[in-house]
């Protein structure tokens, strides 16, 4: 089977695509998903009180000139925490890239979409990337560059497709240069989702549009 064939092959026994979950499993979802963003909505009202009382505390207490206008020089006690050599700094940083790059596997992700279609697809990308509400045009660019990454909700919408539970998801993601956050709440809502076997990506979006806004 030549390149084409093995990109766009659609013969044999298709695979189906992820179907709505029950509707007690994904109710289930829900509220985890409800509770976790509750929770960080939560925290992030917390900081922002803590952040304003601190800087209320600051301005009180600040009444002397100890900070440094703009564009003077930092008073002496600083100057010794400054780095001696700027330059040995950036060649320090530049050395450990230039170890780095070589071992750095750009082609990684694609290979990981490829094998993923064959072990959950059976080779058949047609219903992956109709799963994923991708393009046949946009699964090829993704295959026939494989140093380009698509976006992070491709990305999870990918992940959801290939029915993955949320560790392999977050592996996938890395692939990607992706990871996610504790702080966004449509990423809490990803993470509830593979984690709870929702894949489906019609009920997870109107799950983002309930608790993300997205």
């Amino acid at each position: 089977m030549n390149f084409l064939q093995r990109l766009f092959w659609i013969g044999g026994p298709p695979a189906s695509p992820p179907r709505p979950v029950d509707e007690n499993l994904f109710d289930a979802v829900r509220d985890k998903a409800a509770e976790a963003v509750a929770s960080l909505l939560a925290r992030q009202a917390a900081d922002r009180k803590r952040r304003e009382e601190e800087e209320k505390r600051r301005r009180e207490t600040d009444r002397g000139p100890q900070r440094t206008p703009p564009g003077e020089e930092p008073p002496d006690e600083r100057r010794a925490s400054l780095p001696r050599d700027v330059r040995y700094s950036i060649s320090s940083v530049r050395g450990s890239l230039a170890c780095m790059m070589p071992e750095l596997d750009i082609r990684a992700f694609s290979r990981r979409v490829i094998a993923e279609v064959n072990a959950v697809y059976g080779g058949n990308p047609v219903p992956f990337y109709t799963a994923a509400e991708l393009s046949r045009s946009a699964y090829s660019k993704l295959i026939s560059h494989p140093d380009r990454h698509p976006a992070k909700d491709t990305v999870l919408a990918m992940a959801a497709a290939f029915k993955m539970d949320l560790p392999t998801a977050e592996s996938f993601l890395h692939l990607a240069g992706y990871a996610l956050s504790d702080s966004i709440p449509a990423d809490l809502v990803w993470r509830e989702c593979f984690a709870g076997g929702v894949h489906h990506l019609p009920q997870i979006r109107m799950l983002l549009s309930e608790f993300a806004g997205s």
